[in-house]
């Protein structure tokens, strides 16, 4: 169900993935500048690459196989190959978005199934892979709903740690808040998550 979940949260978020593109995009898409500086400087250097926002979003769009269209256009390229050169840059960025705002929908899910009955559990999904608001934010290279996305899978790996402290579930939750901090400045919230589980763990 988490699996089917996810599928349902992706695939209406990259079917418009670019839309517009290249002649509107977001006013505030500091990221992609961020990506593609890494991507030509190489991800070990960060210092060309700013600041403005956490660099998770850039690194995994960096790390994407496959050069950029705009290295790879031939002297008689057409019309759509440029277009499509001035929109690919766009498209990585918001495709990670995409993926990573998908995985708000499991891990509602998941969360929810510890309190409610599989069908409430499975609605709670659902709702959360259908979010008009999310869906129309996952489809912008911004990171807002990248962030609701890493939040979520930190909410439910404190709460896997809090019901059984392990070392894996303990590394799993630091990773899963460090995540979330790396996707967006407030994603630093999951912290205090994490905070609460190790609280309860040690009770």
């Amino acid at each position: 169900i988490a699996i089917a979940l996810f599928a349902l949260a992706l695939v209406p978020r990259l079917l418009g993935i670019g839309s517009f593109l290249p002649h509107a995009v977001e006013p505030d898409s500091y990221i992609v500048r961020q990506m593609d500086t890494l991507d030509r400087e190489g991800i070990t250097d960060r210092t060309l690459a700013g600041w403005k926002s956490p660099h998770l979003i850039a690194t995994v769009g960096a790390l994407v196989p496959g050069a950029p269209a705009s290295r790879a256009l031939a002297p008689d390229a057409d019309v759509n190959a440029h277009l499509w050169a001035a929109s690919a840059s766009h498209v990585r960025v918001r495709t990670v978005v995409a993926a990573l705002a998908a995985l708000a929908a499991p891990a509602a899910f998941l969360i929810a199934l510890r309190g409610l009955t599989l069908r409430w559990a499975a609605l709670a999904g659902v709702l959360a892979a259908l979010s008009l608001l999310n869906l129309t934010l996952s489809t912008q290279a911004r990171p807002h709903a990248a962030v609701a996305g890493t939040l979520a899978v930190s909410m439910l790996a404190s709460i896997r740690y809090a019901e059984r402290a392990t070392l894996g579930r303990a590394l799993t939750a630091a990773l899963a808040a460090g995540a979330a901090a790396s996707t967006l400045h407030f994603g630093a919230a999951a912290f205090a998550s994490r905070g609460a589980a190790w609280f309860i763990a040690r009770r």
